[in-house]
């Protein structure tokens, strides 16, 4: 397999992941990195039905090859929603494991059994950065997420 076709295909198996009933809409948003250690600064948010992840991947590829590109990480209610209200579930709980001491960490409370294994982690930012996601068995709200989120960033902040 070609390398485009396996980032092609990593994309769509990692959309799928965000969103696996097929509802709502992916919020893409489109940015220049400032700095190789600064935060994107997005000035653009394009929308694709989670029904249509081909689209959708096809888009962030082809948009990567000059921008950084980032999608939310739970489906929007509708085009063009970009407000926490607007968000219509989530499938995961994610976290941003930005050093080696917070990757240290949560390697500590997955041997411990106080967190599972991550689904899926992709790399970020810094050499070292990874943002990390656990597979729900059911949807939750943002106030749900929330809950878990909160406290789990806290603790492999800490």
């Amino acid at each position: 397999m070609s390398d485009r076709n396996k980032r092609h295909e990593d994309a769509k198996r990692f959309l799928s992941l965000l969103a696996p009933d097929g509802e709502g809409w992916f919020d893409f948003r489109i940015g220049k990195r400032q700095s190789k250690y600064k935060s994107c600064v997005y000035n653009q948010d394009r929308f694709f039905r989670t029904d249509d992840i081909e689209e959708a991947v096809t888009f962030a590829l082809e948009s990567a090859t000059a921008h950084d590109v980032c999608v939310a990480i739970a489906p929007r209610k509708t085009d063009g929603g970009t407000l926490k209200e607007d968000i219509l579930h989530s499938h995961v709980v994610f976290s941003d494991v930005d050093t080696p001491e917070m990757m240290e960490r949560m390697m500590e409370a997955i041997a411990t059994d106080m967190i599972p294994f991550p689904s899926f982690a992709v790399k970020s930012g810094g050499s070292d950065g990874r943002h990390v996601y656990w597979r729900l068995r059911e949807p939750l709200s943002v106030a749900e997420v929330e809950q878990i989120t909160i406290p789990l960033d806290a603790y492999l902040s800490a």
